[in-house]
């Protein structure tokens, strides 16, 4: 589009110049690189025309414009202040494009599409990191980059990110809960819990913050602090399912046998799951109370745990270790074998539990599988 400085000239000079000549000087018109500086109201009108942009873009498309928008203000002869708040507008649209290329990565991985998924994280990464030169006190951009460093597992450099972000936005509680889970992921719990704390400082009922919390306690083997932070999310968030298995593993550690069982039985019976199913037969076929150890009823809880998640190496060993409790140590060795054999592992537990039931078989006195409370999940 040529610029109203240049029509003027352009009609001044077409009615005295060859045709060739008026066609060479309007091509120049064209040409932001011999083009002489705007004035400043021009230089605005221009801006404010892209900026115009960023009230309807919606898609990746869309943002893909308006970058693209930017990018030609950013060859204009502009002053250095208008350059400046060009780049942040930059900053912007890359940003955002960047989010949602991350969310279609998302999708595309939830679907199992990985190839394509993989290709769409690296996309939004690469977003993110230009918004970060555009404009490196933009806290948003450091933030999404942080967490697409956590998409690819990138987890030292998703912390330095995640730390940029607090430097930038000393309140930001998102940067210290993705942080924070960051932390937990990288195994430095103390780190996480210290996170996890100025979440809750906010807003102490942030079930995500709690739950992480109770995670890292869990981790570090502190049963008592785990349960303390479980037992107040169910408080909360009124029995969800996922809470009450929490709550009952950490009850499990403590030796609450009764209660870890109600806990798991409350969430099978609001939504049955592979997880809770699988949780509740592994610790009636190993408990170390005797009272508690009821291996037809674990037998029950696989079944119904192999209907929901099919044929996985954690169904096929927890009913491993259910028929193992019931005397079936060849079955049992024939699932632990296939077990092993599904996830393609040296694992050392399982190899364990394996020759547990390879050195056992029904006329053994003492069949009772090793019992572990736990299933190293």
């Amino acid at each position: 589009m040529i610029n109203q400085y240049f029509e003027r000239r352009v009609r001044r000079i077409a009615g005295t110049i060859s045709l060739l000549t008026f066609l060479a000087f309007a091509m120049l018109a064209f040409n932001p690189a011999v083009a002489q500086k705007m004035s400043e109201a021009d230089q605005k009108d221009r801006i404010a025309d892209v900026y115009e942009q960023t009230k309807t873009a919606k898609t990746a498309k869309d943002f893909t414009q308006f970058v693209d928008s930017c990018k030609e203000l950013q060859s204009l002869d502009f002053n250095d202040e208008n350059h400046a708040y060009i780049k942040k507008l930059m900053a912007w649209g890359l940003n955002r494009r960047g989010e949602k290329r991350l969310e279609t990565a998302d999708l595309l991985l939830a679907a199992g599409n990985i190839e394509q998924g993989d290709q769409a994280l690296i996309s939004a990464a690469t977003d993110f990191d230009q918004a970060t030169h555009a404009n490196p006190k933009r806290a948003r951009a450091w933030l999404c980059r942080g967490i697409a460093h956590v998409r690819q597992h990138n987890l030292i450099d998703a912390i330095s990110d995640f730390s940029k972000t607090i430097e930038l936005s000393p309140k930001n509680a998102k940067a210290y809960f993705d942080r924070a889970e960051a932390f937990y992921q990288a195994g430095q719990f103390e780190k996480a819990i210290a996170d996890y704390n100025f979440v809750l400082k906010r807003n102490s009922g942030d079930l995500q913050a709690l739950t992480g919390r109770a995670h890292c306690y869990h981790a570090m083997a502190d049963y008592q602090k785990a349960f303390a932070d479980y037992d107040s999310v169910v408080g909360l968030s009124g029995n969800r399912p996922i809470s009450l298995v929490n709550r009952a593993e950490a009850n499990q550690m403590l030796g609450h046998w009764q209660d870890a069982y109600d806990d798991y039985v409350t969430s099978i019976n609001l939504k049955p799951t592979g997880v809770a199913l699988q949780k509740i037969a592994w610790m009636l076929a190993t408990c170390p109370e005797e009272s508690f150890l009821r291996p037809q009823e674990a037998l029950q809880f696989c079944r119904r745990a192999m209907d929901i998640t099919g044929e996985t190496p954690k169904a096929l060993e927890t009913q491993a270790a259910a028929e193992s409790a019931n005397g079936n140590f060849e079955q049992a060795k024939v699932l632990q074998d296939r077990a092993q054999e599904m996830a393609k592992s040296n694992d050392k537990l399982l190899q364990s539990r394996l020759a547990t039931y390879k050195n056992r078989n029904v006329s053994d006195s003492g069949r009772q599988a090793k019992r572990d409370t736990t299933q190293n999940r």
